[in-house]
């Protein structure tokens, strides 16, 4: 992937997805932000990726995935500025696609759901289709096509299903 590539949070799900690409070459550290006060500062040492503050992170990402905890969402991206040729790719569970979009304005939104098993590169990602933009979509199945299977779901609701 060429995009520049941000992380708000890079926890546990998001450190396993980081970890599988770069093992799996489909993103490259120079082209990686990690804006996450734990962590951030470990994936630079190791790795070599960015770390920053999360404003500098969406400054210079053209794909940003949001990997912190649901209850987090509102409180984290208040006070950011997205930008409308941006893409999030939220793994957050449970919040819909509205919420997302509410959250993180003007950006495009693609909802997945991982599993951990990403960091072994034998994951399996649902992905929601509706209302997603085409290009989008192809980005988000292509990063996490890297690390497993890619189970496409055109509604919310079987999405909620799917991810139980």
């Amino acid at each position: 992937m060429d995009a520049v590539l941000g992380f708000l949070g890079c926890g546990q799900m998001g450190g396993a997805l980081l970890s599988g690409w770069l093992d799996e070459q489909a993103v490259t550290p120079d082209k990686v932000w990690v804006a996450d006060p734990s962590t951030g500062d470990t994936w630079a040492a190791e790795r070599g990726v960015r770390s920053g503050a999360a404003q500098a992170m969406l400054d210079a990402a053209d794909v940003i995935i949001l990997a912190i905890k649901p209850q987090a969402v509102a409180a984290v991206t208040a006070p950011l500025s997205f930008r409308s040729d941006q893409v999030v790719i939220s793994i957050a569970a449970g919040l819909p696609t509205s919420t997302l979009r509410e959250a993180c304005a003007p950006a495009r939104i693609v909802r997945v759901m991982p599993n951990v098993a990403c960091r072994v590169k034998a994951g399996a990602t649902l992905l929601l289709t509706a209302d997603a933009d085409p290009a989008d979509l192809a980005i988000a199945s292509d990063l996490f096509g890297a690390v497993g299977h890619v189970e496409p779901i055109g509604s919310e609701a079987l999405f909620h299903v799917g991810t139980a």
